[in-house]
């Protein structure tokens, strides 16, 4: 007896063990394991679209978005899904869908033999009147509907559109150095938006939502979309119609951070950059270098008179120049003498601290100042003088006024504010990089002149004067032969004014203007409206 009774309550035990664990699995399959079942099966009965071609935005420094996209309209046909549950459905809405898509494309047909023999999802694109139709079509199962976000690349000039394109003229990737490349690095992680489209067992389309994106990193630019609207406007202004392209870059003086990059005709490539039609010798704004060079080497000073003979001016007027009014109407005579006395081994100096020989942001096909002559020339130095014999772009050429109006201290420019996730909180900051370079009398000097250059009745840019402004410049006007016999002469005005009581520094580029013309009256009167309507 005592034998059976524990057996029983063996049995009876291993009952209620059997009992508790198959208690325990219900459990874990209802609750615990509820997520991962519920995922298997989502992930089962839903489609995942991405809908941009890029992970990251570019904001302005105010937090503007900067980006431009194009839209493709996307009609995704799943032929499984399709074929096997609309057996029920509204047949007008059959219809009407089958006829919109087809007055579309004549071959987007949903009952060809290609539906019929597919098992992978098909995608055709529409326009975005077709798109909106099919959006009002409810309840065919296995078709839905997707906007699909380009990066406009059409502006070639556009630095986003550069920013964000990380691949060659050859289809390769650009250098791992270039500004692309440390970007593209940076947003490397970042993941791409994607649309999920939920369907019940029977194919109906139950839910539609965006995937939410952990924390992104963005870009921020120091543009100011606002400034580069307004300069945009002036360069389409009617009164430069016969100019066929214009580069400007506006800058803060204290900081370095772009504030303006921009050009007239946007679908060539940068102009500003030098990428196109902006490597080109810089003429008499190069006299700035000069001078400094001649001024912080002892070779001239302030108070040496120069003799002009004539012989390289337009007019042919012969006279005695102190330096001050040698600058003003820029003397090619009296420069040539200043470059010789000074020596190439200072000039270089001094276009070397300033950036005249480095790229500026470090863009993949941005251009930098080179020298074309024998340093031991007096013919070619005499060249340089005048700003020939060596080429550079717009971004380098800032530095010009910029390191005048900043006592002498060269700040060296940039168009990175920083990285900033998605509610602009900032992730790392661009760092400013500057050095002293010039005396303070000597900047101060310089300063003078380019205010003079403006104010002067004899100045050569003149119709660059703003009244109740602290504004100066110098003017450029170089003759170039490209392919031996092309000849072109292109304008330069670089200059600094105020806003608000801070210092700005400008460049303005006019290539190929005609023969008669000058950058007085051609790049000089465009920064004057400039600083006139930004100052409004």
């Amino acid at each position: 007896m005592d034998i059976r009774k524990k057996r029983c309550y063996m049995i009876l035990f291993s009952c209620v063990i059997i009992f508790s664990l198959l208690i325990f699995k219900i459990y874990l399959i209802d609750f615990k394991d509820n997520d991962q079942i519920l995922s298997t099966y989502n992930s089962q009965n839903t489609s995942v679209e991405k809908t941009s071609d890029i992970n990251f935005d570019i904001i302005d420094f105010s937090g503007k978005q900067l980006l431009k996209y194009d839209f493709d309209y996307y009609v995704v046909v799943n032929p499984y899904i399709f074929l096997k549950n609309n057996s029920d459905t509204n047949m007008y809405d059959l219809r009407a869908l089958t006829y919109t898509l087809k007055n579309y494309n004549s071959n987007y047909d949903l009952f060809n033999d290609d539906i019929i023999n597919k098992s992978s999802k098909i995608y055709w694109k529409v326009d975005e009147q077709t798109y909106d139709k099919i959006n009002k079509i409810k309840g065919v199962n296995g078709v839905y509907s997707y906007i699909y976000y380009k990066v406009n690349r059409s502006e070639a000039s556009d630095i986003c559109n550069t920013l964000t394109n990380v691949k060659d003229n050859n289809g390769k990737d650009k250098a791992s150095n270039s500004l692309e490349m440390q970007i593209y690095n940076k947003v490397l992680k970042n993941g791409y938006t994607e649309k999920y489209f939920q369907s019940d067992d029977n194919g109906n389309l139950t839910n539609v939502n965006d995937k939410k994106l952990k924390s992104t990193t963005n870009v921020k630019l120091t543009i100011d979309q606002d400034m580069n609207d307004k300069v945009n406007e002036i360069l389409d202004n009617d009164e430069f119609k016969n100019y066929k392209q214009i580069g400007a870059v506006v800058m803060e003086s204290d900081t370095g951070k772009i504030r303006v990059l921009t050009q007239k005709d946007k679908y060539k490539g940068n102009i500003n950059a030098g990428i196109q039609d902006g490597y080109l010798f810089p003429g008499s704004i190069f006299k700035i270098i000069v001078e400094e060079a001649g001024l912080q080497s002892k070779a001239i000073n302030t108070s040496e008179i120069f003799h002009d003979d004539g012989k390289y001016s337009e007019s042919g007027e012969k006279g005695n120049y102190n330096l001050l009014q040698a600058f003003i109407v820029s003397s090619n005579e009296v420069f040539m003498k200043i470059g010789n006395k000074t020596g190439y081994d200072s000039i270089y100096k001094y276009a070397n601290e300033q950036g005249l020989f480095d790229k500026v942001l470090g863009l993949n096909y941005e251009q930098h100042g080179n020298l074309n002559m024998d340093p031991l020339s007096t013919g070619d130095l005499s060249l340089l003088s005048i700003g020939e014999k060596f080429r550079m772009t717009p971004l380098e050429a800032l530095s010009l006024p910029n390191t005048v109006i900043n006592n002498g201290i060269y700040v060296k420019p940039t168009i990175i504010e920083g990285y900033v996730d998605n509610n602009d909180n900032l992730i790392s900051k661009q760092e400013t990089t500057s050095k002293k370079i010039l005396d303070t009398d000597t900047s101060n000097f310089i300063k003078g002149e380019m205010e003079q250059v403006v104010s002067n009745e004899s100045g050569t840019g003149r119709l660059a004067y703003v009244a109740n402004n602290d504004v100066g410049g110098k003017t450029g006007t170089a003759t170039r032969v490209e392919n031996k016999d092309e000849s072109h002469v292109d304008a330069w005005f670089v200059g600094f004014f105020k806003i608000k009581n801070k210092y700005y520094s400008t460049v303005i580029l006019v290539p190929d203007i005609q023969n008669s013309q000058e950058a007085g009256t051609t790049a000089a009167p465009i920064f004057k409206k400039i600083v006139e309507e930004l100052n409004k």
